[in-house]
């Protein structure tokens, strides 16, 4: 965005942007109004300062990163944990049921089969319908 040159109005307001805004092109001509409702926006034309050169974030917010960092990969484990066990629960729910029970599984196919003959007998009919 920043190697945009013709902006004439740009309203960022209420987004939860966050780091410094930059300085270059069209940037540095926007009034603060801009970039209302981001409290981790810092820099010109803002009153907060951006501290340090690197991200801006002191040793505390550091460590609580890091701890969401954790959160974030116990949470990915537990979904696909969750996905795992949906899956074997609905796989084997039906396959160990047709497994199991032969009249079920004879009752199955057979509902199968009459469906691949009504698809073919209708396939049929309509291509022999049609003129050639």
């Amino acid at each position: 965005m920043a190697a945009l040159t013709s902006l004439s109005h740009l309203n960022l307001g209420h987004n939860n942007l966050s780091g410094p805004i930059p300085t270059s092109n069209q940037f540095s001509t926007f009034d603060s109004s801009s970039y209302d409702g981001n409290p981790f926006l810092c820099g010109p034309p803002l009153i907060k300062k951006c501290r340090g050169h690197g991200s801006g974030q002191d040793l505390r917010e550091r460590e609580f990163e890091d701890k969401d960092d954790e959160t974030n990969k116990l949470e990915k484990w537990l979904f696909f944990l969750v996905i795992a066990i949906g899956f074997a629960t609905g796989f084997w729910g039906v396959i160990g049921t047709l497994w199991f029970k032969k009249s079920w599984r004879h009752a199955y196919f057979r509902r199968v089969e009459d469906i691949a003959d009504i698809i073919y007998v209708a396939t049929m009919i309509r291509t022999a319908k049609k003129p050639c």
